[in-house]
């Protein structure tokens, strides 16, 4: 069975909001830059930083006509191309022709500074194919007198 299902977007924010009503959704702190605080991690060893956050994406049929489902594969990637965190999912358009996905986490894994991406993969007749690369940066503060606690620059 081959896989037409199509991914559309995906956004890196700290928040969203669904309007009840409309179902209008908003993006709230798109994420393009992280900045940590200097903690004992390094490109070897991974840290776990608390740092709310929602990767969306969305995804259609390529076809209205035709119901579509997937298995994919959401993997984050570090700097130095270690996988550090990985999960499987299924994209369900049987019943509707396009859905908003929310994958929500109040921790990040992190192996240095550097450019991270979340890696989004569907399986197509059992190849894993990539559909999108979501890039954002993590910055590791100096430290200070008074250290902040992480936060996401916009």
């Amino acid at each position: 069975m081959s896989f037409t299902m199509q991914h559309k977007w995906t956004i890196l924010c700290e928040r969203i909001i669904v309007d009840e009503t409309s179902q209008l959704l908003s993006l709230i702190d798109v994420i393009e830059d992280i900045n940590i605080p200097a903690l004992p991690c390094d490109d070897k060893n991974i840290t776990v930083v608390p740092i709310r956050w929602v990767l969306v994406n969305f995804w259609a049929r390529t076809d209205e006509t035709i119901p579509e489902y997937a298995e994919i594969k959401i993997r984050l990637v570090s700097p130095i191309e270690t996988v550090v965190a990985e999960r499987e999912l299924k994209i369900d358009l049987t019943e509707k022709v396009n859905l908003r996905h929310f994958f929500r986490s109040g921790e990040l894994p992190v192996q240095g500074e550097g450019t991270y991406r979340f890696i989004i993969e569907i399986n197509n007749d059992g190849v894993w194919e990539i559909v999108s690369e979501t890039p954002y940066r993590v910055n590791v503060m100096p430290v200070t007198e008074t250290q902040p606690s992480p936060s996401n620059n916009v």
